[in-house]
């Protein structure tokens, strides 16, 4: 291993963790607003916070994270209102004679018909999700 290379990297690192550490405390930006406490209270709160709020108190990237957080919640909501109702029930009495949570799986499913419903749905939700996206 060459030992010329050490030495400007580290000096360089500690430049700019020297930088960091003035920016960080010279910088007045505000806290934002602390969450309520609870396994699920926080959701709500989540919701309510307008994006230019957001904006204001962080950066671009964590505006953009946390708009990609909220897409991932109406996704998966979606999903598990049009899939949940339908897909769990077939799949609970799908007459395989699974036991515990294998009833709940698609190798469950006895009647090679009923394999269409899985794809009607599947093609609600991505049809769905196309209009999400737009």
């Amino acid at each position: 291993m060459r030992q010329g290379h050490f030495s400007p990297a580290w000096i360089f690192s500690m430049s700019l963790s020297l930088i960091f550490i003035i920016y960080k405390t010279n910088s007045s930006s505000e806290r934002s607003d602390p969450l309520p406490s609870g396994w699920f209270n926080w959701i709500p709160a989540f919701y309510r916070v307008p994006d230019i709020e957001v904006l204001n108190r962080s950066s671009l990237d964590g505006y953009l994270f946390l708009r990609y957080l909220k897409l991932l919640c109406v996704i998966c909501a979606v999903g598990c209102l049009l899939t949940w109702p339908v897909l769990l029930p077939m799949h609970r009495y799908g007459g395989a004679g699974s036991q515990q949570l294998d009833l709940l799986t698609f190798g469950n499913v006895s009647n090679p018909m009923w394999y269409y419903v899985h794809a009607g749905q599947a093609w609600l939700f991505f049809g769905r999700l196309r209009l999400v996206g737009n």
